[in-house]
C-alpha cells in the first residue's frame, strides 16, 4: 500500500509515503512469504507507481548469502516533490520483521547522498525468512533527518546491505513537514553504482576482472551501448527500474582508471568513473575443526564418542586426498587436546601410529589447550596444567605445538599470554562467540596482534575472527570475506576463517567434518585467480603469516576481559568445591616435591587436574545454565 499521492498535501508530521503494512508479516511483498530462493532482482519502487507485491522482496540478501549471488544489494525508492520543505525535521522509518540471526548485515541506508549505517543486532533465527514471520524478531530503525537533505523533483533513497546476510521487511515510510506535496518523477537514467568485487576469475588460463555496472532507468524501454575504457561496447536493453550489467576487463596488477559510458539512441544518458583495483587478499585459508562443547548437544560420553568419530573421519579425507596439491588435502584442527587424549585412551597400537604419523605429516594440528576453557575461572596452576599437554604432544611426535585455539568463549583472561609463552605457544586462534553475551571482543576481528604479557618479556601472536563456524556455500563465504577485509582497514594479504560440518539439523557444535571441503575448495580455486583458498591447520597458517607480516603487526597489553564465568554464580557450591580440590592438588604435588618424589602417583594426578580443567571447560554442563540455573 502507498499512502499519499502527487500533489496531496500531507499534515505536519504525517506520512508522506509507505510501503507495506507494519503488522509484522510483511506478507503483501514480492516472494512473501517464503519464496526466498526465488530472489532475482533487488527492489527499486517508485513512489506512486509501483507496487509492493511485484517490486519489492520482502527479504533483502546480504554479501553473506549465497542464494543471492554472494554481494551487496541495494534497494532503491524513488519519488518526485514539488517542493522540499523550507525547515524542519523528516523521518524514515525502516520496519523489519526480522534480521539474520548468526550474521545480521551492516546497512548503509543513502538519502540524495547523505549516508547513514547501522550494524542491525541479531534476529531470531531463520523461522522467519521461511515463512513464519511470527517467530521473527522485530527491529524498527528510526532515521531523523534534516529537511534540507530533500529537493524539488526526483529524490531517491537507497539501503544497501554492506556485509553481512539478510532481513525482512515489514514497513518502510518518510514522515515530512507540513505542505509537502508528492509530485510524478521525472524520466530518465542515471548510474546508481559501480563495483569491483575483490576477487579476479579465471577463464582459458587467464586472470579476469569483472564489474557490476547499475542503473536506474525511469521511463519506455530503449536500447543501449555500454562500454568501458577501450573494451567493445555491449548492448544493453534499458527497462524501467534498477537493472545490472557484470562486465569483464582483463585483469591487471596496477589500479587503472576507466571510464564508462551508456548511450542510447546516440545520445551519452550516463556515464562515470570506475577505479580497476586488483584484490587485495591473496590467499584465504579455511581452517576444518568441530568444535567441542563436552555435554552440550550430547551427554559427556556421547560427546567423546562422538569426538573420536570426527577425527578418524578427518583422518580418512586426508589420505583420501593425498594426491592433491598440498594447498587442497584436508587438514584437521581438533581444537582441544581433550578429543585426542581421549583418542589415545581407546586406540589400538596400530591406531595411534595412524594419528601420531598423521601429526607428523601435518594432515592432524595439535592446539595446546585442553579444552575451550573460561580461563578467568582458572588458577595459574590450572592454566599451567592446561597448557602442559602441548609439550607431551610434541615429545610423542616430534612435531613443536606451537598453537592454541579457543572457540565460542568471549574473553581471556591477561595471565594467559604467559603462561603460553613459556609452554612454547607462539600463536592464539580465537573464534568467539557472535551473538550471546559477548561485550565488545568484536571490535578486534580480524585485526591480528602480539598480545604482550604483564612484564613486556612474552607475547602471543592473536587472531580473532568474527565466528567459528563458516559452513555449506564456501564460495559465498569466501566471496564475503574477501569483500570485508578490501578496504584499507586490513593490512595484509592474508587472513583465515573457520570451517565446520553441520548436524541433520543444521546444528553444527560437535559436528562431523564436512566431506566435501576439498572438492569445494577445488572449485573455487578452478573458478578464481585470486584469492587462492588453502586448508590447513592453526599452526601452519600462522607461522607462514609470521614470516610474511610479522614485523607489521602491532602489540597490545592488558586484559581481553573474560565474560562468560558468571555462569560459575549459578552453581556457587561446586565451584567452591573444585576450588578447593585445585587447591588440595597444589599442596600434595608441594609436599610429594618435598618428600618421597619417586612415590608420586603420577596418573592419578594427571586424572585429578583434568577433573578440574574440566569443570572449568566453558560447556558449563547444559545449554540453560544461564536461563535456568
Amino acid at each position: 500500500m502507498v499512502v499519499g499521492a502527487w500533489g496531496t498535501p500531507v499534515t505536519q508530521g504525517a506520512v508522506l509515503w509507505q510501503i507495506g503494512e507494519s503488522d509484522n508479516r510483511g506478507t503483501e511483498f514480492a516472494l512473501a512469504p517464503q519464496g526466498y530462493q526465488r530472489f532475482k532482482e533487488d527492489g527499486f519502487f517508485v513512489v506512486g507507481r509501483s507496487d509492493p507485491r511485484v517490486d519489492w522482496p520482502y527479504v533483502q540478501p546480504g554479501p553473506a548469502d549465497g542464494w543471492a549471488g554472494s554481494r551487496r544489494h541495494t534497494f532503491a525508492i524513488l519519488f518526485g516533490l514539488k517542493a522540499p520543505p523550507t525547515s524542519g525535521e523528516c523521518r524514515l522509518v525502516v520496519d523489519l520483521v526480522d534480521t539474520q540471526g548468526s550474521a545480521p548485515p551492516l546497512f548503509h541506508v543513502e538519502m540524495n547522498g547523505h549516508r547513514l549505517e547501522r550494524q542491525f543486532p541479531p534476529g531470531a533465527g531463520d523461522a522467519s525468512i521461511y515463512g513464519e514471520a511470527g517467530k521473527g524478531r522485530e527491529h524498527v530503525w528510526m532515521i531523523p533527518f534534516d529537511s534540507g537533505w530533500l529537493r524539488a523533483g526526483n529524490n531517491q533513497v537507497e539501503l544497501t546491505s554492506w556485509s553481512g546476510s539478510w532481513v525482512l521487511y515489514d514497513s518502510l515510510r518518510l514522515e515530512t513537514p507540513d505542505g509537502v506535496q508528492l509530485a510524478e518523477e521525472t524520466p530518465g537514467t542515471t548510474l546508481v553504482r559501480t563495483e569491483v568485487p575483490a576477487v579476479w576469475l579465471k577463464e582459458s588460463g587467464a586472470a579476469w576482472q569483472s564489474v557490476s555496472v547499475t542503473l536506474r532507468h525511469v521511463g519506455p524501454a530503449v536500447s543501449a551501448m555500454v562500454r568501458l575504457g577501450d573494451a567493445e561496447s555491449v548492448p544493453w536493453e534499458l527497462k524501467s527500474g534498477l537493472q545490472t550489467l557484470i562486465l569483464r576487463v582483463p585483469a591487471q596488477d596496477d589500479t587503472k582508471n576507466a571510464r564508462l559510458t551508456v548511450v542510447a539512441n546516440g545520445v551519452e544518458v550516463a556515464s562515470g568513473q570506475i577505479s580497476l583495483t586488483p584484490p587485495k587478499m591473496r590467499e584465504i585459508w579455511v581452517l576444518p575443526h568441530s568444535h567441542v562443547d563436552v555435554g552440550y548437544t550430547h551427554r559427556q560420553a556421547e560427546i567423546v564418542r562422538i569426538q573420536i568419530e570426527n577425527l578418524e573421519k578427518a583422518m580418512r579425507l586426508s589420505a583420501a586426498s593425498a594426491g592433491n596439491p598440498p594447498e587442497e588435502r584436508f587438514r584437521w584442527n581438533p581444537e582441544a587436546i581433550w578429543s585426542l587424549d581421549h583418542y589415545l585412551r581407546h586406540a589400538t597400537d596400530a591406531q595411534r601410529d595412524a594419528l601420531l604419523t598423521a601429526v607428523r605429516r601435518g594432515d592432524v594440528g595439535v592446539d595446546a589447550l585442553y579444552g575451550n576453557m573460561l580461563t578467568g575461572l582458572c588458577r595459574p596452576e590450572e592454566l599451567v596444567q592446561c597448557l602442559s599437554f602441548g609439550p607431551r604432544w610434541a615429545g610423542l611426535t616430534g612435531v613443536p605445538v606451537e598453537s592454541a585455539a579457543i572457540c565460542d568463549v568471549p574473553g581471556w583472561t591477561w595471565g594467559l599470554v604467559t603462561v603460553m609463552a613459556q609452554a612454547g605457544v607462539k600463536y592464539f586462534a580465537i573464534g568467539p562467540n557472535h551473538s550471546a553475551r559477548v561485550g565488545t571482543i568484536h571490535q578486534w576481528d580480524n585485526r591480528p596482534f602480539y598480545w604482550k604479557s604483564q612484564s613486556g618479556r612474552e607475547r602471543v601472536l592473536c587472531w580473532v575472527v568474527d565466528n567459528y563456524h563458516h559452513l555449506g556455500d564456501l564460495e559465498a563465504h569466501v566471496l564475503s570475506h574477501a569483500e570485508s577485509l578490501a578496504g584499507p582497514k586490513f593490512a595484509y594479504d592474508a587472513s583465515f576463517i573457520y570451517w565446520v560440518g553441520s548436524w541433520p539439523d543444521g546444528g553444527v557444535d560437535n559436528a562431523p567434518p564436512d566431506a566435501k571441503l576439498v572438492e569445494k575448495v577445488v572449485a573455487w580455486n578452478a573458478k578464481y585467480a585470486r584469492p587462492r583458498v588453502r586448508i590447513g591447520t592453526a599452526g601452519e597458517f600462522f607461522r607462514d603469516f609470521e614470516k610474511r607480516f610479522g614485523s607489521r603487526v602491532p602489540e597490545f597489553a592488558g586484559d581481553l576481559t573474560p565474560y562468560w564465568e558468571d555462569g560459575a554464580g549459578s552453581t556457587a557450591r561446586e565451584t567452591a568445591m573444585n576450588r578447593e580440590s585445585a587447591e588440595r592438588l597444589v599442596q600434595a604435588e608441594a609436599l610429594f616435591a618435598l618428600g618421597d618424589r619417586q612415590r608420586r602417583p603420577a596418573a592419578r594426578f594427571e586424572d585429578a587436574w583434568k577433573n578440574v580443567l574440566l569443570y572449568s571447560e566453558h560447556t558449563w554442563g547444559a545449554h540453560n545454565s544461564i536461563s535456568e540455573p
